[in-house]
């Protein structure tokens, strides 16, 4: 018998714990938080909308995911994980460092840096800023980079790894679209 439970326990620690989210910085917390609990497992995460993730854990593609909105079947269960909020991050010098908060409707129009994986945010973004240019940046340290020899805003959350330059300033935006509470779901 204690065989077979060794047995067992090896064959689980070969299984990967299959995760997803709308929102690529809670993913990556409970990547590392399931890694600390379960440090001889695999973790394998994925980016995707709510339809895709609720789809995945329903039919077992997905042991936990992370959503934006309670879902609404009764078969899952659900608690709140994190809450993000965005800001924007301007340099000294720019005509909004002087605002102590900023909304959606004062940024539309602006030029300004954009991560492409901010998942379920960059849908917000757009919507909530239809003439503004977003310039794109697909790797995160190459945008860090352009932040620091540019003058261009742009968005940052309470999650964002970035450490702020003495010429730089993080201003909260008040929309109440930009606070997400983030909430784990399992079967």
């Amino acid at each position: 018998m204690l065989k077979q439970c060794e047995q067992f326990q090896n064959e689980l620690a070969d299984t990967p714990i299959q995760i997803g989210s709308l929102a690529s910085m809670p993913l990556e917390h409970l990547r590392n938080q399931i890694r600390q609990a379960n440090p001889r497992r695999a973790v394998e995460a994925k980016m995707a909308d709510a339809n895709t993730l609720l789809r995945g854990l329903e039919e077992g593609s997905f042991d936990q995911i992370i959503l934006d909105a309670w879902p609404r079947t009764k078969r899952f269960s659900c608690k709140v994980f994190e809450t993000e909020t965005l800001f924007i991050l301007v340099k000294q010098g720019h005509r909004f460092w002087n605002r102590q908060t900023i909304d959606f409707e004062t940024l539309n129009g602006e030029t300004m840096l954009l991560n492409t994986q901010i998942g379920s945010w960059e849908s917000l973004v757009r919507e909530k800023m239809p003439d503004s240019t977003f310039l794109m940046q697909t790797d995160l340290q190459a945008l860090n980079v352009v932040r620091r020899h540019s003058s261009l805003p742009s968005f940052v959350s309470n999650f964002t790894p970035y450490t702020l330059a003495s010429n730089e300033r993080m201003i909260p935006l008040v929309d109440s679209e930009a606070t997400k509470t983030f909430l784990l779901v399992t079967r």
